[in-house]
């Protein structure tokens, strides 16, 4: 039985796993969850992710199991392969559609990988809820 969250999560990647502090004017990592009733949960993302933070993009995927996954991806500073390869695991599991504006960075990052395509992508959240749940890409319809 699926449990409906009440409010959205918050999860913070904090202080980088090291013990030392965040430097000053260093942004970090942080993400939202929203589970919606129509079975959709948007991750809304913000700041650098990397392979010092991916595992909370990975912990938020794999606790959210549902019809429709909506990645907000706007407020996203720094993506790295580690960020690449979490979005490929979950086109696997989830009914993937990324929510922009995509920032540059992170469309270069997929454009270069030839990654682009595999992913349907919106201007804004408002346009991924206005997609089919079946006409989002997932790896066994791309």
């Amino acid at each position: 039985m699926q449990q409906r969250a009440e409010h959205p999560h918050r999860v913070s990647t904090g202080p980088p796993r090291a013990a030392t502090p965040p430097c000053p004017g260093v942004p970090v990592a942080d993400i939202e969850c929203v589970d919606e009733p129509d079975r959709t949960v948007v991750i809304r993302l913000s700041g650098p992710f990397d392979m010092e933070t991916i595992h909370v993009i990975n912990d938020a995927l794999a606790a959210f199991v549902t019809y429709r996954t909506i990645l907000d991806v706007s407020g996203i500073a720094f993506a790295d392969s580690s960020f690449l390869n979490a979005l490929l695991v979950a086109r696997t599991r989830h009914h993937l559609i990324l929510a922009g504006p995509v920032p540059d960075q992170l469309h270069r990052l997929l454009e270069v990988t030839g990654a682009l395509t595999l992913f349907r992508c919106t201007p804004d959240v408002a346009a991924a809820h206005g997609i089919d749940p079946s006409e989002a890409i997932t790896a066994w319809s791309a």
